[in-house]
This record gives C-alpha cells, structure tokens and sequence, in this order.
C-alpha cells in the first residue's frame, strides 16, 4: 500500500496507522519493525520513557508523531457522564478543563524533550483527538462542545455571545472552563524551544589598571589599522604619564602606538611592537592631542584596549 501511495503521491510523506501502542501498551515488535520499514512515519502512543525507547528502537530511523487525546467530562457538555476508564501510563483524565489543558501541555513538554537512551530526539509531533467531543464514547475529546462552542471559558458558556467572526456563541446547560488557553500557550512556545538559547556573553576582561577606558574593535588583516578612543584623537589637558594596554586574539600579531601632534604633523611618541597581540605602552609627555594606532602585522581578529590618562 505505500508503494502506492507514493507511486500516486510522491510528494507526499506516508504515515502509518495511528493504532500502535493502543491504550499505552507497546505493540509488537515486528509489527513496529515492519511499520518502520514501510512509512515514513509512524504514529505511536508514546506515555512513557520505556515505550519510547522500545519503539524507537524497533521501528528504527523513523520520526514519530503520537496520538493523543485528554478528557474531563466533568467540566463539559458529557457533565453527566463519568470520565471513561484512563490509560496506564500518561493520564489523560482531569476534573476542569483548565487541568485538561494543563495536561496537554504537560504532554508536550515531555514529547519535546523526550530522548532515547541513545540520545536519540525521535518524536516530531503530536496529534490531537478530536474536534469535537463524542457522544456515542460518552467522552469529552473535543475542543468544542457538542454545539461547536470552542472550550476558551467565554463561548462554551450559558450565556449568549459571539464569537469574533460574529458567529453565536453559549446556550450551553452550564459555563465550562478553559481548556485552548494553556494548549495554545505550549504551541506557541514550541517555535522559541526550537531556538537553541544563545550562550552568556563572556564577562568583560579585567581592568589592567584603576580608572582605566574600555574600548574594543577588529581588524580584518594584515595592514588593517584602528585608532583609539572611537577612531579620533582626545585632547589631554595636563601633563603626565599615558598607558595603554591591548590585548587582542590568539594567533594574531597587533601593535600598539601612541600618537602625538606638535601642532603641524603627527608622529610616533611610544610604540609596542612585540610578536604577539598583547602589548603596553607608557609614555610621559605634555598637554595636546594624542591618538592610539592599533594596526595589525598579522592575522585578523577582535581585540580589547584600556587606556589611562595622565
């Protein structure tokens, strides 16, 4: 039957049944080893780390999705109907629609972050039955009532509404809770888990010196040069002693100068020239302008630089 499918649809991924693993059990394992070896993927109830890792482990390379369903007719248009017997495993029974919902989220939590203990991530979603709920299962599946009131605590209610297409809403025999909230809550959430979380910046280096200026900046190679404070001169009012420090990337090869202008031209008054990106100068001159050459012999990379005025 896939061979077929996929000879008349072969765009298309082909699922198996979504009977495996009925009642939270684990079907048998060369039914799964044959559903692995002809869909692409394959439904399974999954309500517990042992049926995971037994299922993943026989169906092989296959991605799952599960089939679900989280009941409180209590808390429903079935009120008067006791909630059917539960599976073993996962609960899927709650008294309110509002910890029906939290059990889906619950749900979802788990099957996101369920790994194999291989460290293998095979389930690739969910599937949620049903629609509506079920009259002839006595069972509160849905999520909207029997006259398609959705389960949100503002349609599924005695009184009259609408809805915000202008639709009706309410009439129902008594106000039930919110069920969609926290289900739509957790989806929601899905798209930012699947962002892996940026690692913490790195804590800023330690000041070489008290009362030290902080800059940083990047060469792009050989020749590339920058000057310091934000690429401009600074004007120094007194007399005394400049330092710089600079410490740039591993491998690299950047020096250090200290600028100073005598009224007409530039010129070097100090320079650190050593092989390697981390270099000191100190100089002791007069008042007047200055700037701090960073230039790169070799290599490209990011750097730190701290300077100190007199």
């Amino acid at each position: 039957m896939a061979t077929k499918m996929r000879q008349y649809a072969p765009q298309h991924l082909v699922f198996g049944p979504a009977a495996l693993n009925g009642w939270n059990g684990v079907t048998r394992k060369e039914i799964l080893r044959a559903a692995g070896e002809s869909v692409d993927v394959v439904q399974a109830a999954i309500g517990s780390q042992q049926a995971l890792d037994l299922t993943a482990r026989y169906v092989g390379n296959r991605p799952l999705v599960t089939w679900d369903s989280f009941i409180a007719n209590p808390d429903s248009g079935l009120w008067r109907y006791p909630n059917p017997e539960d599976l073993a495993g996962w609960s899927r029974l709650a008294s309110t629609q509002a910890e029906r919902g939290q059990r889906y989220a619950d749900k979802v939590g788990f099957l996101f972050n369920a790994v194999t203990s291989d460290g293998t991530h095979p389930v690739a979603g969910i599937k949620l039955w049903s629609w509506t709920d079920h009259w002839g299962e006595k069972a509160n599946f849905g999520l909207v009532s029997f006259s398609d009131n959705a389960y949100d605590g503002r349609e599924a209610v005695v009184g009259a509404g609408t809805d915000p297409g202008g639709w009706p809403t309410g009439g129902e025999e008594r106000d039930y809770g919110d069920f969609l909230s926290p289900a739509v809550g957790v989806n929601l959430q899905i798209p930012q888990w699947l962002v892996p979380t940026p690692p913490p910046p790195p804590p800023p280096p330690t000041l070489p010196c008290a009362g030290c200026l902080y800059y940083t900046g990047t060469l792009s190679g050989a020749g590339d040069r920058n000057y310091q404070p934000d690429g401009e001169a600074f004007y120094s009012r007194r007399s005394g002693t400049h330092s710089g420090w600079l410490r740039g990337v591993t491998g690299t090869d950047f020096n250090l100068s200290l600028l100073s202008f005598d009224g007409t031209s530039w010129s070097v008054a100090a320079k650190s020239e050593g092989s390697t990106s981390s270099e000191y100068v100190t100089y002791t001159g007069p008042p007047g302008y200055y700037a701090w050459k960073i230039y790169s012999n070799s290599g490209s990379g990011g750097y730190d630089f701290w300077m100190k005025l007199p």
